[in-house]
C-alpha cells in the first residue's frame, strides 16, 4: 500500500466525528473493479458499520464480509467507480449496526485509490418519512370527506393538486399544473364572477368562500363550495392561495 497516503488518512481523518474510509481497489484485465482490500479507517467508521479493525483491514471485502456481493448498494461498484475513473460520487445508505442513514461521498487520492466518507442523515430521512406519512393521512381524510385541496403560486403561475383528483375523474399527478389549465375548468356561467370575487379578495387581502362549478373529466359539471385562505410573505403580500 501507499505508506504516504495511509499515514496521510490517519492524520485528517483518525479523530473526525465523521466516518471514513481509505481502501484500494481490485480489477480484472479490463479494469473492471473486483473487489477492494481495506486501507484503513477510523473509528467512527468502524461503529457505523459493526465492523472490527482485525477483520478488515489488509484484507479484501469479499474475505471479510462474502455477503457484500449481494448488497443492493453495489459498495464495490461505487468505490471503484471513484478509484478507477478518478470521478466522486454520492449515495445514501443504511447500516443496521448503527440503525442510522448516511450520504457516502465517494473520492479518488491517488489512482487505485478510494477515500470514502459516511455523513448522517437519519433525522432528514425521518423527517421525510413522517412528512410522507402526515401527506397520506392528509389525502385520505380530504378524499373521505370528498374535499379538493389545492395551491395557487402566483410566482410560478402554477395550480398544484395535493387531493381530490378523483372527485374531478382524475388519477393522481394527471391535473396539469398551470394556471390556464385550472381556470379553464370552471362553468363560463361561473367564471367572470369568480375572477371578480378572487381579485377583491387579493386587493383586501382576506380569505374568501366561493361557490361556482367546475368541469370533470368526463365532461360534467359539479358545484364546489371553495374556502380559499391567502399565502402570505414575511412582509405580509399575498404570494398565492
Amino acid at each position: 500500500f501507499d505508506t504516504r497516503l495511509t499515514q496521510e488518512f490517519k492524520s485528517i481523518f483518525a479523530n473526525m466525528a465523521k466516518g471514513a474510509i481509505l481502501g484500494k481497489i481490485v480489477v480484472d484485465s479490463k479494469d473492471k473493479p473486483l473487489d477492494y482490500v481495506t486501507v484503513e479507517a477510523n473509528d467512527a467508521y468502524l461503529r457505523i458499520t459493526g465492523a472490527k479493525r482485525q477483520k478488515i483491514i489488509g484484507k479484501k471485502i469479499t474475505e471479510a464480509n462474502p455477503e457484500i456481493k449481494n448488497d443492493p448498494i453495489e459498495w464495490i461498484r461505487k468505490y471503484g467507480k471513484a478509484a478507477v475513473t478518478g470521478q466522486s460520487g454520492d449515495f445514501e445508505a443504511y447500516f443496521t449496526a448503527s440503525d442510522k442513514y448516511y450520504q457516502v461521498s465517494t473520492s479518488s487520492p491517488k489512482e487505485g485509490y478510494f477515500i470514502a466518507l459516511f455523513f448522517e442523515t437519519t433525522e432528514h430521512k425521518k423527517a421525510e418519512s413522517t412528512l410522507f406519512n402526515c401527506e397520506e393521512r392528509f389525502k385520505l381524510l380530504a378524499e373521505d370527506n370528498n374535499l379538493i385541496v389545492y395551491e395557487v403560486d402566483f410566482a410560478q403561475f402554477s395550480v398544484k393538486v395535493f387531493s381530490g383528483e378523483k372527485i374531478l375523474g382524475y388519477k393522481p399527478g394527471e391535473i396539469p399544473n398551470g394556471q390556464d389549465w385550472w381556470f379553464e375548468q370552471i362553468h363560463p356561467e361561473d367564471s367572470e364572477a369568480l375572477q371578480f370575487t378572487a381579485i377583491n379578495a387579493l386587493d383586501v387581502g382576506k380569505d374568501r368562500t366561493i361557490e361556482y362549478r367546475i368541469r370533470r373529466k368526463q365532461g360534467d359539471y359539479i358545484k364546489v363550495h371553495d374556502t380559499v385562505k391567502m399565502i402570505k410573505d414575511d412582509r405580509g403580500r399575498v404570494k398565492g392561495l
